[in-house]
């Protein structure tokens, strides 16, 4: 496996791995939309070995961690607003008749 790091935001990821004597190659950490790609790639070291994890269906869709390990608090705390702003837009609005 192998990791870099550009201009300190921008992280990349490769590893090779086989299913069924096919040989792959992958680029992703996780499906997270909005998690720190600097988090994913400090649990590693370049040439570690590596646990992929791969679609059945798919072998070539891979990531090494299944899930995100914690909520993504900015869109948990996003969602909340939205929320309370909703409450607060309806009950005025049922007021106002």
């Amino acid at each position: 496996m192998a990791w870099y790091l550009l201009q300190d935001r921008v992280a990349s990821v490769r590893y090779k791995y086989q299913v069924a004597a096919h040989s792959y190659q992958g680029t992703r950490i996780s499906y997270e939309l909005y998690g720190d790609a600097r988090r994913g790639i400090y649990g590693y070291e370049d040439g570690q070995a590596v646990t992929v994890w791969y679609n059945p269906t798919n072998p070539s869709e891979a990531v090494l961690e299944r899930g995100p390990e914690h909520p993504d608090w900015g869109t948990v705390t996003m969602g909340a607003a939205l929320l309370v702003a909703g409450l607060v837009i309806g009950v005025v609005a049922v007021r106002a008749v």
